[in-house]
């Protein structure tokens, strides 16, 4: 099995439209199914602890369905400073999330500093990195091209 982490920003005030994209836009991608996949990240939805305002196309009942089609579960329960959870970790691999007090900046109120272990089977694929080249359009002499 593959593994494929993801890490996330959506900013505040996203529209549902952006979100309905985000989550079809995942489930467009096959090759990651039957993958283990953890998908951390700002959500800016700060209602998602108490989810009792779900109407049928808003950014939680979609967030919802993403959870659900992916068979992941939330394992992010520490709560910022306003009792809202607005880092979330989501996998169908098991995890455990810590308040992590070794951080390198100082701390944001909103997103309390994670420790994230994650448990990583043995029969993962290794990705071997490889060296390859780009092509820098930006060096070509394209009046040379045209007039060529």
């Amino acid at each position: 099995r593959n593994l494929y982490i993801f890490v996330i920003y959506i900013p505040p005030k996203t529209t549902t439209d952006t979100y309905e994209k985000l989550f079809f836009a995942f489930e467009s991608m096959y090759v990651i199914y039957d993958s283990d996949i953890v998908v951390v990240g700002d959500f800016n939805l700060p209602n998602y602890i108490n989810n009792t305002t779900l109407t049928e196309q808003s950014p939680l009942h979609l967030l919802n369905n993403f959870i659900n089609f992916y068979d992941f579960h939330q394992y992010n329960n520490i709560l910022n400073h306003n009792n809202r959870i607005l880092d979330l970790v989501l996998s169908n691999v098991r995890c455990s999330v810590f308040h992590s007090s070794d951080v390198l900046l100082p701390e944001d109120p909103h997103h309390p500093a994670l420790l994230i272990d994650f448990f990583v089977p043995n029969n993962v694929k290794r990705i071997r990195t490889q060296l390859s080249s780009n092509i820098n359009f930006r060096k070509a002499n394209f009046p040379a091209l045209y007039h060529g």
